[in-house]
């Protein structure tokens, strides 16, 4: 990350009057065991109008970290976007893949607003607390929401050309079909297929093929509701499908590519890297528009890209070096050594 960007953000934070609630709070003051930017400033994709988000986690009163009291879990500062997780509650999101707070430990030690001892030791070996089945749900599943959220968007844009708009609701289907095993534990792909037919007349989407095997029912049925819901969609005229600017659909296709190129990475290599350095000519070429046709429609091109990460991504997951969950002993032991913070203070 930039430096002198990093030394203004951490100026602001200390003296700004808009950050007196976060300095103030007494979950907060005096406990802080990681602060740090988080968002476009952290993967490097931001611009001069980018919004700053502040992510860090916290110490915690020994009533709650004996659970005499119920973790507070999380405290959220609207005005700010900031987020400050109890070191509890990180430590459990992080054990189950979720990518909010993963991305939290990928950070060079130079780009922290702050870093206790302890929190560097779960940044340095924070391969330990990460598994390949929570990578590749989180990861994958976040770009494939990005990318329906794309593709919703289009749908309000090529609502005159009804010929698009049903290959559109083709492509959401296909992809929502892929992102199951993402999702569901008993999916892993080759288990579930399911095919559409888009009815002409905007009637009812009908299932033209459906092949399954070895799939839970709860998760069977979990699936015919989420496809359920997604048929629903493409009549609504909310917020999901209003017509978007041509920022935020690049933006949505951005953040599709960077989720799938961070979690093939880490899958690979078994350490995330948020700062995304070597994608950033990439990143910033999509977010600039040059994949958007002068329509609005996105190039062909995107997603052969698209296609081209999620084969990477299926590759990486059946051959990561990571285990497929998290050491649950080690998890438990960086828990104690919070908790020992906890009873020093």
């Amino acid at each position: 990350m930039d430096q002198k960007k990093l030394k203004e953000i951490k100026h602001l934070y200390e003296t700004a009057p808009e950050y007196a609630p976060v300095r103030g709070s007494e979950k907060i003051k005096n406990k802080l065991h990681l602060l740090c930017v988080s968002g476009s400033h952290a993967y490097g994709t931001a611009r001069q109008d980018s919004d700053i988000d502040i992510r860090g986690f916290v110490s915690i009163d020994k009533r709650y970290s004996l659970g005499v009291l119920e973790d507070w879990k999380t405290m959220t500062f609207t005005e700010t976007d900031t987020v400050i997780y109890s070191y509890r509650h990180m430590l459990q999101l992080i054990a189950k893949g979720n990518p909010d707070t993963i991305v939290l430990l990928g950070n060079k030690i130079e780009d922290y607003l702050y870093l206790s001892d302890t929190a560097r030791q779960l940044v340095e070996n924070h391969s330990d607390f990460i598994g390949s089945e929570g990578i590749f749900r989180s990861f994958v599943g976040y770009a494939n929401a990005q990318l329906r959220r794309l593709e919703l968007a289009e749908i309000g844009r090529l609502s005159e050309r009804k010929e698009l708009v049903r290959d559109k609701k083709q492509s959401i289907l296909d992809n929502a079909v892929y992102n199951m095993r993402t999702k569901y534990p008993t999916i892993k792909g080759d288990n579930l297929v399911m095919s559409f037919k888009i009815p002409e007349d905007d009637g009812k989407v009908i299932i033209k093929n459906l092949n399954c095997s070895d799939v839970n029912i709860d998760d069977f049925f979990d699936v015919a509701r989420d496809i359920k819901n997604i048929t629903s969609s493409f009549g609504q005229k909310g917020k999901r499908n209003e017509k978007k600017t041509d920022f935020k659909l690049n933006k949505h296709c951005m953040h599709t590519i960077r989720g799938m190129l961070m979690g093939i990475e880490c899958l690979e290599t078994g350490r995330v890297v948020t700062y995304r350095e070597k994608d950033l000519p990439l990143l910033l070429s999509i977010l600039n528009g040059d994949f958007m046709n002068s329509d609005g429609k996105m190039r062909s091109e995107f997603y052969e890209l698209v296609e081209d990460c999620r084969t990477k991504a299926d590759y990486a997951y059946k051959n990561s070096i990571l285990p497929a969950e998290p050491d649950s002993y080690k998890v438990a032991d960086m828990m104690y050594a919070f908790m020992m913070d906890d009873f020093k203070r």
